[in-house]
């Protein structure tokens, strides 16, 4: 199992891979389902449904590599399409049952490094998703990335991939490695040709459990599609994860910016860990985010998470945000419907579920 052909790979059991001759093909796969319940708005009732992807992502993937002879030098191409589980079985759901929201390319490998092509991750993602002890990232841990994914990243962050980029990787020399991106967007009339231009970097250390790094992004964008005012916003993430005795700790900073008229920022910081108790981990967080016009959150999560082999786990989790009188911060990554509730509530979630990878 691969966790992601399109970045770094985590937690790998033994892949699937067909091999002839110099070429390899690697298909993969990850199916996550769930039981979630929780308030999720004050002008709604609780609600229990069946959801998916509340570890991580439900998606399957491919990954194609060709040696060029015994040079050290090779040619891949990789894609990943996303599943909607819950909907599978059903027509009509977004045009289809397979989400389209995850990325592809193409690129060089050798003693140089790597350069890839195509619908790819800013450098600043890797950075982030290091923070993350909680063995998967993302949406696991997820009143925390609600805060800091979504909000206080959006686009200029680890919010998705991007478009028309050109990527460098450095290799990895005594721990540290490097990476360079940049996105030409996808610009209209409207907006003019720096639309949606992204361009970032990042600088990581790593050795066994221990991670440090930094990771910087810039992106340009417009308020709407019918206006020509474009607006820069800069965003900055230093990371860390540490073991310390039995548990390990992972923390995160980051901070946002855009130059418009109205200043707008926004910082946030988290600190999770990972304790082994029994025959699986308890998973502990909390962060905290600052925004601009006085807007406060706090976010909770405390979970469990049992391997029943490489491939498969079970999991629970249940998290927590309490707002201030002027943030409206919801579960975006588990209720796509209220991404957002009335200022001053505090929304909750819990879900168990099944994970499995292949």
């Amino acid at each position: 199992m691969t966790c992601s052909l399109l970045g770094n790979s985590a937690n790998a059991a033994s892949p699937l891979v067909f091999k002839a001759g110099n070429l390899s093909i690697n298909p993969y796969g990850i199916l996550d389902l769930s039981l979630q319940g929780g308030k999720f708005t004050d002008d709604h009732p609780g609600h229990t449904m069946v959801s998916d992807g509340n570890l991580q992502a439900s998606r399957i993937g491919l990954k194609i590599d060709y040696a060029l002879g015994n040079s050290g030098y090779g040619i891949r191409a990789f894609g990943e399409r996303g599943l909607v589980l819950r909907n599978i079985w059903r027509t009509g759901y977004n045009e289809g049952r397979i989400s389209t929201n995850r990325g592809y390319g193409a690129g060089v490998t050798g003693p140089f490094g790597s350069v890839d092509m195509g619908s790819l991750y800013m450098p600043i993602y890797w950075v982030f998703l290091d923070s993350d002890v909680a063995m998967y990232g993302l949406s696991n841990m997820a009143s925390i990335m609600s805060l800091e994914h979504t909000t206080t990243l959006g686009k200029s962050g680890t919010g998705g991939f991007y478009d028309t980029t050109v990527r460098y990787r450095t290799p990895e020399v005594h721990g540290f490695s490097s990476e360079l991106g940049y996105s030409y967007g996808n610009s209209s009339i409207e907006n003019g040709p720096d639309q949606n231009r992204t361009s970032g970097f990042n600088l990581r250390y790593r050795d066994g459990d221990t991670r440090l790094g930094y990771g910087f992004n810039q992106h340009d964008s417009a308020p709407s599609l019918t206006t020509g005012e474009l607006y820069r916003q800069n965003t900055h993430v230093l990371s860390g994860t540490v073991r310390l005795g039995g548990v390990l700790w992972g923390a995160n900073y980051v901070y946002s910016e855009r130059d418009t008229d109205v200043r707008w920022f926004a910082s946030a910081q988290m600190v999770n860990a990972r304790i082994t108790f029994g025959p699986g981990d308890i998973t502990l967080g909390v962060s905290h985010r600052i925004e601009a016009e006085g807007a406060r959150a706090w976010a909770t999560h405390a979970g469990y998470l049992y391997s029943l082999n490489t491939n498969t786990q079970l999991y629970t989790y249940v998290s927590h945000i309490e707002n201030n009188a002027d943030s409206g911060q919801g579960f975006a990554l588990l209720s796509e419907s209220y991404p957002s509730v009335p200022k001053g509530y505090d929304p909750w979630a819990m879900t168990a579920g099944i994970r499995w990878g292949f």
